[in-house]
């Protein structure tokens, strides 16, 4: 028989995953039980994880002679006026963050999106050492450019041009779809992972080796 402290995990885990579960037969007590649990134990996780980065990545170094850290943190304690009558001193940190976060993701998109599989793209069809793969990497340039003239709105899809932007289209729902094919099958992973711990927790009880 399994020792009481796997039990005690199993069975956790079990009471979650059947209470996650119920929500296919409808929404219930039970459920939103459950999902109170996760989302107060994420935020809790949250917190302490964000105290802990505060700690060693802006206290320590600090007083380790890194003073220039004081800005952000400085910045960061800013965002609490939110909650005190002084709430515009709240924007001036999140107008910040707003325009950094927001550069990083357009050079980071531009990049790994669009230039980037540009140029993998070149360099697969430049080094291309079979047919096959000079005509994957053509048909991948063909499908990328495809896909970003489907959203040229400055100009009517008609002829040669609405016809990429119809392949455009298709190619945009086929990666869709795959992407979503995958969620899915995370999903039904998860699931299984799920319904396995609810199998393992009754074996334990009964006292069955699993």
């Amino acid at each position: 028989m399994a020792d009481p402290v796997t039990i005690f995990w199993l069975g956790w885990s079990s009471l979650i995953a059947v209470g996650i579960m119920t929500l296919v037969w409808r929404e219930n007590p039970y459920y939103r039980l459950v999902e109170h649990l996760i989302i107060g134990a994420g935020c809790a996780h949250m917190l302490m994880y964000g105290l802990l980065a505060v700690s060693t990545t802006g206290i320590t170094p600090i007083l380790a002679g890194r003073t220039l850290l004081i800005i952000p943190l400085i910045l960061a304690i800013l965002t609490f006026g939110r909650l005190t009558p002084w709430g515009w001193i709240s924007r001036y940190p999140v107008a910040l963050l707003t325009a950094i976060g927001i550069g990083i993701l357009i050079g980071g998109a531009l990049e790994g999106q669009i230039v980037g599989q540009v140029r993998s793209i070149g360099d697969a069809i430049y080094t291309a050492k079979d047919p096959f793969t000079t005509a994957s990497a053509t048909l991948a340039g063909i499908a990328s450019i495809a896909a970003i003239i489907y959203f040229i709105y400055t100009k009517e899809h008609k002829g040669v041009l609405g016809g990429f932007a119809r392949f455009g289209r298709i190619i945009l729902m086929a990666g869709l779809g795959i992407s979503w094919g995958m969620e899915f099958g995370w999903f039904i992973t998860a699931l299984g992972t799920w319904t396995e711990n609810v199998v393992n927790f009754i074996r334990a009880l009964m006292g069955i080796p699993y």
